[in-house]
């Protein structure tokens, strides 16, 4: 159905493996380290027999998965729309999904609200965060980088955009902020 509508494709499979080796592990790990619940001795046992999913557990999966496939095919598209012959589409999944993947680790860190004074506690969790960003941010910045990722290099962007921005003289629509993408791919 995808090349039927020229949908194209949303992520690659070096993306996948991305998100998987560093926006999942690594928050992972340092969620092993957290400390338990202060209540966690207030509840009863659970039965042997319970399931993983019981008590709400598959929706709150269900719901929190498909906000962020939403999100991600909703970046995917506004990029592939507005500039169907280059990586923009997938250059913005690729940074939805794994910029939601890294935040969302603080909201499975903690069955209660997530807006408390232990949100930032975790240190390991924390440099987790800001490493899997950091490795983001150079990923997208360094043009090798963002050539073998299949994205546009995203410092030409940021550059543009502030030039656009900064020249108040210039009334440019969008169809040409989106020319400059036009068959370019990394440096």
């Amino acid at each position: 159905l995808s090349p039927s509508i020229e949908f194209g494709v949303p992520l690659l499979a070096i993306h996948l493996l991305w998100v998987n080796l560093i926006t999942d592990s690594l928050p992972a790990f340092a969620l092993g380290t957290e400390e338990p619940e202060p209540d966690v001795m207030d509840e009863s046992p659970r039965p042997k027999k319970e399931s993983f999913f019981a008590h709400g557990m598959a929706l709150e999966i269900f719901l929190e998965g498909a906000m962020i496939g939403l999100l991600t095919l909703s970046a995917y598209m506004i990029g592939h729309f507005a500039s169907p012959a280059t990586d923009l589409g997938q250059t913005m999944a690729f940074v939805t999904l794994s910029t939601a993947q890294l935040f969302h680790t603080f909201n499975v860190k903690s069955e209660h609200s997530i807006l408390n004074k232990k949100l930032f506690k975790n240190k390991y969790l924390l440099g987790a965060f800001v490493i899997g960003l950091g490795l983001q941010a150079i990923g997208h910045a360094v043009g090798a980088w963002a050539t073998a990722f299949g994205m546009i290099y995203i410092v030409g962007i940021l550059s543009k955009t502030f030039l656009i921005f900064m020249d108040k003289g210039k009334n440019e629509d969008f169809k040409d902020w989106f020319s400059m993408f036009k068959g370019k791919r990394g440096l």
